[in-house]
This record gives C-alpha cells, structure tokens and sequence, in this order.
C-alpha cells in the first residue's frame, strides 16, 4: 500500500515572538558590555551578533518535524525529532531521527472535514505536551478549512481501490 503525503509541520523548542524577545534582550546586554548606544551602533555589529545568535528564527530553530500522509484507510502522522539532548538555540549540527507514529482516530478516510481537522488538531495538542516543542501552524490553520479534505480522500479511495 503506497502513501499519499499530504503535509509537514515543523517543531520549535519555543515561540517565534518568545526567540525575537529573547534575542533582543540578549542584544541590548551584548551592547551594554561593549558600552555602546544602540542608536549608534555600526551595522557590523549587529551583524556579528546575530550570526552567533543563529538568525532568523525559522528553520534555524527547527527541532523536529511531524509528516502527515495517508496509509490504506488511516491519516498518520510520523513524528521526526532532534537527536540533541537539549534544545538551544545555537545549535549547528542537527540530525533529526525517526521518534514514532502521532496517533489519529482509526479510518478517518471516511470521516468529515470537521472531523479530520479535529483529529489532526488534537493530536497536534498531544503533541505539543508530551514533547514541550511548539508547532508552527501558520500556514496549516491558513489552509485547513479550505482544503476539500473528504475530495483528497476520496481520490486516494480510488487511487488504492478501497
């Protein structure tokens, strides 16, 4: 039985907002040791902090991934995770690894699309729990309610003669 992917969701050790305040804090204290007005201070500068700061926070925070597809008569959700002990946010050398399956209610090939957004937001929300790593859900909450959820499965019924 093949799979039909349909979507990934990367994972952040924190919040988009929360790393920017963060870096900001961080900048104005480098400023303060160096005695500089931020007002004043040469773009280089800058520059050079936020390489070491690792810059900007999409995709260099990613600390793991969850790929939703379908298999047979499920929706399921693989979940990909740092191999790093701690998440920060310099870290250089990542390597994701396989870290198990999200569960999702059995046979949503024949559910609704109020009932597979429920199901996949739920487990996102299980998720979010049990591994402390924020989903970025911008552009799945942007398109989940547009999308003919119960069309693409019924194509992939077809397509796999179920």
């Amino acid at each position: 039985m093949s799979e039909f992917g349909l979507f990934e969701i990367n994972l952040y050790s924190k919040e988009e907002k929360l790393f920017y305040k963060e870096k900001d804090e961080q900048l104005r204290r480098y400023l303060e040791t160096i005695e500089c007005d931020i007002q004043k201070v040469k773009p280089e500068i800058i520059d050079n902090f936020e390489n070491n700061y690792i810059s900007p926070w999409r995709y260099n925070q990613i600390f793991g991934a969850v790929r939703f597809f379908i298999s047979g008569t499920e929706i399921r959700g693989e979940i990909f995770l740092s191999s790093l002990k701690k998440y920060v946010r310099n870290a250089r050398q990542k390597k994701f690894r396989y870290e198990g399956k999200l569960l999702l209610e059995q046979d949503l090939l024949n559910a609704s699309t109020e009932e597979i957004i429920s199901a996949i937001d739920s487990s996102l929300e299980d998720l979010q729990k049990e591994y402390k790593l924020i989903p970025d859900l911008e552009c799945y909450n942007n398109l989940k309610k547009i999308i003919d959820w119960e069309n693409i499965l019924t194509k992939v019924k077809s397509r796999e003669g179920l």
